[in-house]
């Protein structure tokens, strides 16, 4: 042990190892590094982080490719369900046709016509009243928003809302 010459007010402090002061300091002992522990633990620590990343990386594609086959079914249940749908009007349609055709006397052709004309009718009817119906609805709502918004012209003692003055 070497002894270190006290400060002021201390008493002598036995210390370990060589004393820094001296000239055998120079000479270091051939020991292991201070920092061998601390730079194992960061290579682990840094296999451990490329380990994670790479984990996450591989959840990601996984959530992509969930993601991507979810929007796939979606697509082709649409279609399919299109495709049924479809089908299952031109079974109907043919049917109605078909029974046209034998009051007409056996014309099919008649009973496709008077067919035809009368889905297209239909869906020309619910097109054009359905647009005229979804464009009033959003035209309520953009008013009954803008009311709600702008103050009365009257101020609000006077009682009444824009609607009231003719807006």
């Amino acid at each position: 042990m070497i002894s270190v010459k006290p400060m002021r007010g201390e008493s002598e402090i036995p210390r370990a190892g060589p004393d820094p002061r001296s000239a055998e300091s120079g000479a270091q002992t051939a020991g292991p590094e201070p920092y061998e522990p601390l730079l194992e633990n960061i290579a682990d620590l840094t296999a451990y982080a490329a380990h994670y990343a790479a984990a996450q990386t591989d959840l990601l594609r996984l959530k992509i490719r969930k993601a991507f086959l979810l929007v796939l079914a979606w697509v082709f249940g649409r279609i399919v369900l299109t495709v049924a749908l479809a089908y299952a009007v031109w079974m109907v349609l043919r049917g109605v046709s078909g029974g046209l055709a034998e009051a007409l006397g056996g014309r099919i052709w008649a009973g496709d016509l008077i067919t035809g004309s009368m889905f297209l009718a239909t869906v020309a009817g619910v097109v054009y009243f359905g647009s005229r119906r979804w464009a009033g609805i959003s035209r309520q709502k953009v008013k009954d928003l803008y009311e709600q918004r702008r103050p009365s012209p009257h101020g609000a003692a006077a009682g009444k809302s824009s609607a009231d003055a003719g807006v």
